[in-house]
């Protein structure tokens, strides 16, 4: 697991310096029989660094200093001013329990460290109650209950996962639900962690495969925000861990430095229905706010989220809009869909699926050319080419909103409506 998964340290006090747990019962125990054996090596003496500690376990500081508050809230390591480390007698009775596999011995000790521990002891009283309750939820009440407020959404899930986790190790609580993360397309979910530059960046930053983690996409961030692709159907999940670049995705990653790179995206927004569902109640609206945004966005998840996340996820996705070329801002901070914006799901095509759908329509005696939502109309020029004169198709998908056409006639063949203008 990497050390990054958790964050940092500073950001789980509140005012009142009170501590958030983030760690994971298996590297309390690593790190506290590790000081148990040190500090039997050094004589019992309190000269255990954060430096040694980490060389010892082959792991990250950054790891160790999300854990090392952990164990000192629950009091089972002390300090000596801020530098050196030393065991307490209750860690010290925790450690042989552990040894021994004393489960009775080990659920006693934790009761005590809990009962220490305000934020853990009310995680304990609600598991107790709740003892199926979603780690966001359970991160949430805590968040609410010790007046404490996360700008990012993962935090509450990993202080409810974290809190989860302890008590388990303790013998305290079982719980059954599984913390693996999943992978899956959320159609129905508009969840943008990142920001419309992140996306293109994980595009260019993919070559054709991508394993979860690695050393680019590790922490809850970052993998949330490659969430975000796979919502997009920008990248599809081939193994456990494994993700390739769909065609889209290809085709996205092809086009970023150029001007069609804006129309897709358009596309796959419409495409999605979360966010064909915002912006269509955006459009209804004459104009918006990053809040209205965010209330909008916290009614499609049916979900509660605090105002920094709310404002988080709307920043967000008036990125994706902004480079979709769907908003225009009015003035200062207020915003509107534009006009042109239709109550139609975007479907991709691709671009050979498209060259000959338009090649056969070049050839072909009609004038108009209806499909999937677009509109493609025939010009012939009086300029020849070989004899013959240079037929051209433009699409006038956000052009044509209204034609009336008396003197025609039109063939239908599966999805494609073709008209003949007479005259």
């Amino acid at each position: 697991m990497n050390s990054s998964w958790y964050g940092s340290v500073s950001e789980f006090r509140n005012h009142e310096n009170l501590s958030f747990p983030l760690a994971k019962f298996e590297y309390i125990v690593k790190i506290l029989l590790t000081i148990d054996d040190l500090c039997k090596e050094n004589g019992g003496k309190a000269n255990i660094t954060l430096e040694q500690l980490a060389k010892e376990l082959n792991i990250g500081m950054s790891l160790l200093s999300n854990n090392i508050p952990t164990l000192k809230n629950l009091k089972l390591v002390g300090s000596v001013g801020q530098r050196f480390l030393f065991i307490t007698e209750r860690g010290k009775q925790f450690a042989d329990a552990i040894r021994h596999n004393d489960i009775k011995k080990i659920q006693k000790i934790g009761q005590d460290a809990v009962k220490d521990w305000k934020v853990l002891n009310k995680a304990y009283e609600i598991l107790k109650k709740k003892p199926d309750i979603d780690p966001y939820d359970l991160g949430f009440i805590l968040a609410k209950e010790f007046n404490k407020e996360w700008s990012h959404p993962a935090t509450y899930a990993a202080v409810g996962r974290s809190c989860i986790d302890i008590l388990k190790g303790f013998r305290l609580i079982e719980y059954k639900k599984d913390f693996k993360r999943s992978f899956k397309i959320r159609e129905s979910v508009l969840k943008p962690y990142a920001s419309v530059n992140m996306i293109l960046n994980y595009l260019k930053y993919i070559n054709d495969t991508i394993e979860i983690p690695n050393e680019y996409i590790n922490t809850t961030k970052q993998i949330d925000q490659f969430k975000a692709l796979i919502d997009l159907k920008l990248v599809e999940q081939i193994d456990k861990n494994k993700f390739k670049l769909t065609e889209l995705g290809k085709k996205l990653k092809e086009k970023i430095e150029s001007e069609e790179a804006h129309a897709l995206f358009k596309q796959i927004l419409m495409s999605h229905k979360a966010s064909r569902d915002a912006i269509l109640r955006l459009k209804e609206l004459k104009r918006f706010n990053w809040r209205i945004l965010g209330d909008i966005i916290e009614e499609i998840n049916n979900e509660r989220y605090t105002e920094n996340t709310k404002r988080g996820y709307a920043v967000k996705f008036l990125t994706w809009l902004k480079f979709a070329d769907l908003v225009e801002e009015v003035e200062h901070g207020l915003y509107r869909i534009k006009e042109d914006v239709k109550n139609v799901e975007g479907e991709i095509m691709s671009d050979k699926e498209i060259e000959e759908v338009l090649e056969e329509f070049k050839k072909s005696e009609f004038d108009l050319l209806i499909w999937k939502g677009r509109k493609f109309v025939k010009f012939t020029s009086n300029i020849k080419k070989n004899g013959q004169p240079i037929i051209e198709v433009i699409e006038y998908s956000d052009k044509l909103d209204e034609l009336k056409l008396e003197d025609c006639t039109a063939e239908i063949r599966g999805e494609k409506i073709y008209i003949k203008v007479k005259s």
